[in-house]
Order: structure tokens, then sequence, then C-alpha cells
């Protein structure tokens, strides 16, 4: 019910589209961490969402970052003429090498990710690395080498992921964070919708038009 009223409030027409804000919290926010060195365990109530590539006793290991947002507030049908998808560093993360890079959650020369639309359903609270859902690199959207060891990614483009899911709610899925080359020591580590701070959860701002109603009472043709 608190999210709902926080996105009714968060319309606000314009002359060309309504805009809406979604920034779900702990509640109601869905995404899940894989990493490959536990490949049958589910992590899917961590505060951060990261793809890295790192190491234990000199083994490489991946990790990858599942998100969805729930769209359903969203009229089916609708043009979506942005979409931003807003992903902050999660700089007093401890998971990278154990807490060793504290205050770095955008660490390593190559850590250059992208995030991939997921095209199979998975359940947070049961996905795991060994059955993460598949994914598709059309439309992939890439977030480049960092230039800094504490850096937010603002304003990230996905309006055709979006569009896609809300031509056919059925098929969102969401999105797949991964390390473009999955090399040791190279991190990008966001907060995700369970940290405690509400300010660095993360936030997708869409601006849509509706779907134009059919009036059969007008002088021309329409199609539903």
């Amino acid at each position: 019910l608190l999210l709902v009223i926080f996105l009714m409030q968060g319309f606000a027409a314009s002359s060309q589209c309504t805009t809406v804000v979604f920034r779900p919290g702990p509640a109601d926010g869905i995404h899940a961490h894989l990493t490959s060195n536990h490949p049958t365990q589910n992590q899917g109530h961590t505060p951060e969402f990261m793809s890295y590539g790192w190491t234990i006793l000199s083994v490489p290991f991946e990790a990858r970052g599942l998100m969805k947002f729930d769209l359903s507030a969203l009229p089916v049908g609708a043009t979506i003429t942005s979409a931003k998808l807003n992903l902050y560093a999660d700089s007093a993360s401890q998971i990278i090498a154990g807490g060793s890079q504290p205050g770095r959650p955008t660490y390593g020369t190559n850590n250059a990710s992208n995030l991939l639309l997921v095209t199979a359903p998975w359940d947070r609270n049961t996905v795991t690395w060994n059955s993460q859902p598949a994914t598709t690199t059309s439309n992939e959207v890439a977030l480049v080498q960092s230039v800094n060891y504490n850096e937010s990614y603002l304003n990230l483009d996905i309006t055709n992921f979006v569009q896609g899911w809300v031509n056919d709610p059925n098929t969102n899925y969401g999105m797949m964070l991964q390390l473009v080359n999955p090399a040791p020591y190279n991190a990008m580590v966001f907060a995700s919708s369970d940290i405690a701070d509400t300010t660095l959860r993360p936030s997708l701002e869409i601006c849509y038009i509706p779907r134009a109603s059919c009036n059969t009472g007008a002088h021309f043709n329409c199609t539903h």
C-alpha cells in the first residue's frame, strides 16, 4: 500500500508525457545476488546489487546481479518515451575481498559491465548461480569502465527494456548485471532495494504516453 501511495504521488503530468518514479524498498524490491563459488546458494536479500570478479585461495569466481521492477502501475501498451535507471555506489559495502577494499565499490581497471535483458522467470527466494535465468544481449545497456573507485551510474537508458515489458507484462523478467570480462579484481557494487539508506536504493524514472482510447463514435477507424 505504501508503494502504491508513493507512486501515485510520483506522477507528474506534462504536456508530452506522464512521469512516474519507482523506488521500491525491502518489502517490494525484487533482486538477487549470484556467485559461481556458491553455485547452489540463494542470496536474494542482500543490500548490494553487483557484478564482480575475484578470487578465493587463488581460485577465480564471478558474481552477477538480478533486478526487476514491478511495473503493474503502468498502462499496458503505453508508449515509453524514456526510462532512466539510477544505480548508486555502495561505498559502505564490505563484500569485496571480505572488506579489504572499503569505500571502493567500483574497483579495478577492467570493471565494465552490461545490463542484459532476462528472458525467463526467476524467484528471488530460490534463484542460484546454477538456476540463473537465460538472458539476451539484444539492446544490452553498457556500464563503461569506472573513472574512480566510488562511482554511481545515473540515467542509464533502459527505454527498450521497459517498452517491451509494457507491451507484454508477462515478459517482464527484469535485468541481469554482469561484467563484460569476468577477470579477477574488478567490481561494480551498487546499493539494492534492501539497503537501509533510502537515498541509495535504485530508482527507475519512466516517462510515458498512454495508449489512445478507441472512440467508437468518432469518424475514424481505430485498433485495439
